[in-house]
């Protein structure tokens, strides 16, 4: 239960764009999924990667951001 909690924690907080300067923004997205990889492996943190990017669509209307955050983690987990 603790962690459906913190997966929603998660999506919510990697949802806000935290602004600091124009132009100059923080995105909390890449935290939570490579945390998740770095804990649980490859397979949480390509559902972590999906999960918490997926608000990005809303966004911006196509799914570029999941790809990229997909591929991100695979390209660690390659290099490891």
């Amino acid at each position: 239960m603790l962690w459906l909690v913190a997966l929603a924690g998660a999506v919510w907080l990697s949802s806000s764009r935290f602004v600091v300067a124009p132009g100059f923004e923080f995105y909390l997205g890449p935290l939570f999924y490579l945390v998740a990889y770095r804990w649980f492996g490859v397979r949480w943190g390509l559902v972590t990667a999906a999960l918490t990017m997926a608000p990005s669509v809303l966004w911006w209307g196509h799914g570029y951001s999941v790809m990229l955050a997909v591929g991100h983690v695979l390209a660690v987990a390659w290099s490891r």
